[in-house]
């Protein structure tokens, strides 16, 4: 017979609760454990909770910690692209309003002339019109038709 580790009676091993991490054997009613209820494989008993809560809150801290230190030099490199970025600012050229203006006249006079241009490439066009086409038939011995006729005309 074996002693319960919350009241310290005497106790039978069929209904107990043993911790698997001390190997402390309880009664389920001294643990308010339901007499049907299976427990866990990894059952721990309060005492070893707390013991557990207390070295994971320790984990905690020291993780914390880590971030911390880890978020400080976050902050620092921060920091220097912050630096460099005001750097880079500063060191580009500011466009004056007179540069602004003789860019947009510089693309005015570029878009005047290619419209030029443009309108050029149409007088040189020669339009046919009139002319049955055959299926089989292209552009290219049709036009050589219409020179044989202005040939022919002069």
């Amino acid at each position: 017979m074996v002693n319960c580790g919350a009241c310290g009676k005497f106790l039978a091993m069929n209904g107990a609760a043993t911790c698997a991490t001390c190997g402390v054997i309880f009664h389920r009613a001294c643990l308010a454990l339901p007499d049907k209820a299976k427990l866990n494989k990894d059952w721990e008993c309060p005492n070893c909770k707390k013991a557990t809560r207390r070295g994971g809150m320790r984990e905690f801290r020291s993780e914390m910690e880590l971030l911390r230190a880890s978020f400080a030099s976050v902050c620092v490199r921060m920091d220097g692209i912050e630096q460099r970025l005001q750097a880079l600012e500063q060191r580009s050229p500011d466009l004056s309003d007179d540069r602004v203006a003789l860019l947009e006249q510089t693309i005015s006079g570029l878009k005047l002339e290619l419209n030029d241009r443009d309108q050029e490439a149409l007088l040189t066009d020669l339009e046919i019109g009139q002319m049955p086409e055959d299926k089989a038939e292209n552009a290219f011995s049709l036009s050589l038709c219409v020179g044989d006729l202005g040939s022919a005309y002069h």
